[in-house]
């Protein structure tokens, strides 16, 4: 019963297979990633960076990802390939209005994955909050 429970849990992530069908059959373990924590006050300023660098791409997808045991650890590419029990998969996209002084709010992504393609490669970009010891301090920005 509990092989059961596994197998099929394992086989269930809708993230895992967009993210296998993007990535076109390249076997995980040929697949780079560079990651970069940035602090919290450059939230913002991420924020908008990933929008215009995006902006005019028709190829690319926005997913908003969740993972039922995010509070405690920073979500990395690796986290989102890697089967499990409680596998990171599809979710809304979430947002979080970040008072910046003006008369209006920023709205922030939480944590989100865009898929696109550069020249026919591949790749992917992994937004999220750089987390330690429980606490969130920054923006973490990962790329594959």
């Amino acid at each position: 019963m509990i092989r059961y429970f596994f197998q099929n849990t394992l086989s269930r992530s809708a993230l895992r297979t967009t993210l296998r069908k993007h990535f076109g059959g390249v076997a995980v373990a040929d697949i780079v990633t560079a990651a970069r924590d940035f602090p919290i006050t450059s939230r913002v300023d991420v924020q908008v960076g990933l929008e215009q660098a995006f902006a005019g791409r028709s190829d690319a997808k926005l997913y908003g990802i969740h993972s039922p045991m995010d509070q405690g650890m920073t979500p990395t590419l690796a986290q989102l390939f890697a089967p499990g029990p409680f596998p990171v998969d599809l979710g809304p996209l979430q947002h979080d209005e970040v008072d910046v002084g003006d008369d209006l709010p920023v709205r922030c992504l939480k944590t989100g994955l865009w898929l696109a393609r550069q020249n026919d490669l591949p790749f992917a970009v992994l937004l999220g909050p750089s987390i330690r010891f429980g606490q969130a301090l920054g923006v973490h920005v990962e790329i594959a």
